[in-house]
């Protein structure tokens, strides 16, 4: 008989554990393997009282679900952007995945964590577009804040249009910088650095600290150029009269 309450107790008791489990009071996402355990050492220790199988079929959804996700988009980090070119999951398939979740029943963390990744990538969807449109007003930002919201969508791993364009004109800026780094230090053409200021110039981000170290050796290679031409004369070459006649005879 004690047995059997024991039984009973120890079956009540996993229940109320399996149960909280799923309501997830935190909000944090339930991770499916604890859960899976917990149910598997409850029906072992109370073969004849415990049974979970609906939530045992919602497990199998969310693990077919995950599977499903990581074929889709990649899990954070595993399919992000390399020198090769842009591998992230796009935002609006990542978007699609979070609604079919719905119907497992319960909120695994793996769909907590990209739903949080979603929100993410709104966020900084509207930050980019913010800049875009200071950007088409002149008003330009530091490498450093173009840097940061390349970052943040390396970290948040979904693609989307705003973040296609921004790494594009981070690239080129940080292109820019390179070569005019290696200019600042080392003797380069005039027309390389004619080039070079006037792409500096019309860049829309703020690179004027090396500009500001362009500019004046610009300024004074024309000016050096323009004191030559004026000290040294054109050379031309005048005709003899000997040509000259010959000219008038025409050829022979």
């Amino acid at each position: 008989m004690n047995g059997l309450l024991d039984g009973i107790s120890h079956a009540r008791n996993a229940r109320a554990r399996i149960f909280d489990l799923i309501h997830d009071e935190k909000g944090q996402g339930i991770e499916i393997d604890v859960l899976r355990k917990t149910i598997d050492e409850a029906e072992t220790k109370s073969p004849m009282l415990l049974h979970f199988e609906p939530i045992r079929e919602m497990i199998s959804k969310a693990y077919a679900w995950e599977e499903h996700r990581d074929k889709a988009i990649g899990s954070v980090g595993a399919d992000a952007s390399t020198s090769d070119g842009p591998k992230m999951g796009s935002l609006a398939r990542a978007e699609q995945l979070a609604l079919e979740a719905r119907s497992i029943g319960f909120r695994p963390r793996s769909l907590v964590s990209m739903e949080n990744r979603i929100a993410r990538a709104h966020v900084l969807r509207e930050k980019i577009r913010e800049w875009d449109k200071a950007r088409a007003q002149e008003k330009s930002e530091n490498i450093k804040f173009i840097s940061s919201m390349v970052r943040e969508a390396d970290r948040i791993d979904l693609l989307f249009p705003e973040v296609s364009m921004v790494s594009t004109f981070h690239r080129s800026a940080d292109e820019w910088i390179d070569r005019a780094t290696i200019a600042v230090r080392s003797k380069i053409s005039l027309s390389e650095l004619e080039s070079l200021v006037e792409s500096g110039e019309q860049m829309p981000v703020n690179v004027s600290d090396l500009l500001e170290k362009l500019q004046p050796r610009l300024e004074q290679a024309r000016d050096w150029i323009d004191r030559f031409q004026s000290m040294v004369p054109c050379p031309f070459i005048e005709k003899s009269d000997e040509d000259n006649d010959a000219d008038a005879d025409g050829p022979v």
